[in-house]
């Protein structure tokens, strides 16, 4: 805030990318900021003339021209995860049988495969594991 709303303001993120997901074009549309006890938004579109912020926002909202960057991944996994919908088993009881409460576990189990064309480099159906 230091340095005026018509100063220029230079930010730098990351945005990790997985190998397995899709080569392409990325970019990001919006990033909020916490700094001290004050919030800030920087919004990044493609035609800023479509977003207006109004004068009491003028110290904390930003805008500026959406880019994106073309990332090529080593190992795209373009193939879904398959469940055996015909094969899932869900159990559920009374955590407290004896004087019931309303809390009940229940288990869920599926059959599940994934599959890529990069063998030992799925996205990975381990991810629908819940403890």
């Amino acid at each position: 805030m230091a340095n005026e709303y018509e100063s220029n303001k230079y930010l730098e993120t990351y945005l990790p990318i997985p190998d397995y997901y899709p080569s392409g074009y990325y970019a990001i549309t919006m990033m909020n900021s916490l700094i001290s006890w004050k919030s800030y938004r920087y919004l990044l579109c493609k035609d800023t003339s479509d977003y207006h912020i109004a004068s009491y926002d003028k110290l904390k909202q930003f805008k500026d021209v959406r880019d994106s960057i073309y990332v090529q991944t080593p190992y795209p996994d373009y193939i879904a995860p398959e469940i055996d919908v015909n094969n899932i088993t869900i159990i559920a009881e009374p955590t407290n049988p004896e004087a019931p409460n309303g809390e009940t576990r229940v288990d869920i189990s599926v059959i599940a495969r994934d599959l890529s064309d990069h063998e030992g480099q799925e996205a990975g159906s381990h991810l629908l594991v819940y403890n």
